[in-house]
């Protein structure tokens, strides 16, 4: 496993998103966006704008970066 760790954001932080295989080794995509929401209390899933694709989508904090 590598050395990340879960991070935790609020609404309006501006991240940077990852979109993996299914070995979680090889990035197929990724892109900044806009946390929305965090999905509930006891995850660690956000809600997040990518500004790249114009959408929205649910994704785990292991996949997205903090941008400061």
């Amino acid at each position: 496993m590598d050395e990340r760790v879960v991070a935790f954001f609020k609404p309006g932080d501006l991240v940077k998103w990852y979109s993996t295989c299914a070995d979680n080794i090889v990035v197929m995509d990724a892109g900044t966006g806009i946390i929305i929401k965090k999905a509930d209390n006891y995850s660690s899933n956000y809600t997040v704008y990518r500004n790249k694709k114009k959408d929205i989508i649910n994704m785990n904090s292991y996949y997205l970066e903090s941008l400061k």
